[in-house]
């Protein structure tokens, strides 16, 4: 289970972004950047505006909820 305070601010980060922007995950501690993307995985289960690439080092974030399977220009970085 992930402690509410690492939820909470990992939440405020991903509330924080704008539509369009992209978080680069290096900018995460290493050794803090496993849970972060845990919490944004949960993040996205609530509002499903968020997308990890294939490489897992980059999150972007979406003004509107995203249909399953839809596709987008970040799928191929």
């Amino acid at each position: 289970m992930i402690p509410d305070e690492t939820l909470q601010k990992s939440f405020t980060i991903l509330d924080n972004l704008s539509p369009s922007e992209i978080l680069d995950l290096e900018r995460i501690a290493e050794e803090r950047r496993e849970l972060f993307i845990h919490c944004a995985i949960q993040y996205n289960k609530s509002y499903q505006n968020l997308e990890l690439n294939n490489l897992k080092n980059k999150i972007k974030k979406y003004d509107r909820f995203r249909k399953a399977g839809e596709s987008t220009s970040s799928d191929q970085e």
